[in-house]
Order: C-alpha cells, then structure tokens, then sequence
C-alpha cells in the first residue's frame, strides 16, 4: 500500500479518533500509527487483507518464518533416536534447531521480523527470543534451506516432515561449509 505524506498524516489523526470509550471497530489504531509511523504499510495490507502484493523481502521473511516454525514443531515431536540422527547427519544445525533470527545490520528482513512478531503478534514462539543474528551469511543459508523445505513439503501429501526431510533442509543451509 502507498501512501502520500498527507494520506499518512490523516490516518494518524483518525486513529487518534477511533476507540475513545474502547468500542471495538475492527481497526487496530495502534498497528495503523506503528505501520505509518515506521513506514511499513504492508503491514497493513497483511492485517487488513487489501489484495495489494507484499513486497519480495515481506514475502520471503514470511516464508523463511513459516519454514522455521515448522521445522521447530517437526523438531519438537521427533524421537530421541531421530534427534541423534539429525545431529549426527546435519552438524553443526542438528544440534541446534531453532530460528536464530536475521542480520540486523544489512538487510530488512529483521525489521520486518520484528514487525511481523511484535506487532502483528505472528509467529508467538518467536516472540522472546533474541532476533539479531549478526551474520550476513543467515540469510543466505535460510534461502537455500528454504528451496529444499519448499520442494519437500509440495511432495509431503498428507505426511509430516521425516527426520530424512530434516538432514536434506539442513544441509542446504551447510553447503559453504561442507565446500571449505
């Protein structure tokens, strides 16, 4: 969604309007000043379904975040055995299956994590965890364990996401290490 200068300014004034005795309008006057004020309007085209196309770097945040909440409920429900196996075939990441958030310094994709988890309350889980990965190369590497989840989960059916599927996703994200 774009806005001009003035169409900003005016949201901003009638979100200071709506809601004075706690009426429920179905608009969030709180996530109508943050998206303004921070000039993040896609949040508003996500909140309030508009149809407008998100940008590249929202979508793909959405996606790597997604991605992530899966792989930790997939994680999450596997056997001590298959945990093992994880470890064992996807070092270093099978030890350490969690998302780690993005570089904070060199791309959107950690401002607009942090939108999407704090102030449109997505992706709880992530919610108290520290975001800033503080390397350049994360997002790389969840880029290419994205094109592996992706390619899995159009071929899972009605099945979950094996241990198998788990050491194929992470090791794309290993693939510069693996070359050194």
């Amino acid at each position: 969604m774009k806005l001009s200068e003035g169409e900003k300014l005016i949201l901003l004034m009638l979100t200071d309007l709506l809601n004075p005795k706690g009426q429920s309008s179905g608009i969030n006057p709180k996530l109508v000043q943050t998206a303004v004020t921070s000039n993040q309007t896609w949040m508003l085209d996500i909140e309030y379904d508009t149809g407008v196309p998100l940008p590249e770097d929202v979508s793909e945040t959405i996606d790597i975040l997604d991605m992530w909440y899966i792989i930790e409920d997939v994680y999450a429900k596997l056997s001590k055995e298959d945990k093992a196996i994880l470890k064992e075939q996807a070092e270093p990441f099978g030890d350490n299956v969690g998302f780690a958030g993005f570089d904070g310094n060199h791309d959107n994709h950690y401002g607009i994590a942090h939108s999407l988890i704090h102030d449109m309350e997505r992706f709880g889980s992530f919610k108290d965890r520290y975001l800033n990965s503080h390397s350049q190369s994360t997002l790389l590497g969840y880029r290419r364990m994205y094109s592996v989840f992706q390619d899995i989960r159009s071929k899972l059916g009605n099945r979950d996401f094996t241990v198998a599927d788990l050491v194929q996703i992470f090791n794309a994200r290993n693939v510069d290490k693996k070359a050194a």
